[in-house]
């Protein structure tokens, strides 16, 4: 799970308050279990950050009419319940020691992240060549490789790098710096 470090308490505080102040007034709509988009997005908000994208997509696979989702999404970004640039910036630090920059901008994209938020958010990490190197130094160590590997073993390494969105030039780098 995903958890902010940052901005959570001053969210939780808002969105703790924000929970107090629901009152359902209709006894039917207790009984059916119904909620406005708006409750429902902020109880996603309360456990963990949310792209806007993926809130929509969960409001819209519980059916919400297309005006109530907008109307709850554009109120949770004005109250800064969510915010895609601080989405992008929490999940590309939780999974900064283990994927490249590629990897990191593939999955922001997946989750409807802006060009200029995934920038801003990578701006904030480590450079991909010094987490290459530790993330090539726990490879070798996890294989117990010893000395100047022979090239099948090269290509293996190589090939774990790239998997996981490593820069070539980055895991050149990495390379060169563990093995001269």
């Amino acid at each position: 799970t995903l958890i902010m470090k940052s901005d959570t308490p001053a969210n939780i505080g808002k969105i703790v308050e924000y929970m107090q102040t629901l009152e359902l007034d209709d006894e039917n709509k207790v009984k059916q279990n119904y909620y406005s988009a708006k409750s429902y997005a902020i109880f996603f908000l309360a456990k963990r950050e949310y792209s806007q994208k993926e809130l929509y997509t969960k409001m819209k696979q519980k059916e919400y009419p297309e005006d109530e989702i907008q109307e709850a999404l554009e109120w949770i970004i004005e109250n800064n319940y969510q915010s895609d640039e601080r989405y992008a910036i929490a999940k590309t630090k939780y999974r900064a020691n283990s994927d490249g920059n590629l990897k990191l901008k593939q999955a922001l994209q997946e989750k409807g992240i802006s060009e200029s938020n995934i920038k801003k958010a990578i701006s904030q990490i480590p450079i991909e060549k010094d987490r290459a190197i530790q993330v090539m130094e726990k490879f070798i160590n996890n294989k117990h490789i010893e000395g100047i590997p022979d090239i099948k073993m090269k290509e293996k390494i190589y090939r774990h790098l790239l998997s996981r969105g490593f820069s070539y030039d980055s895991i050149n780098y990495a390379y060169k710096e563990i093995f001269s």
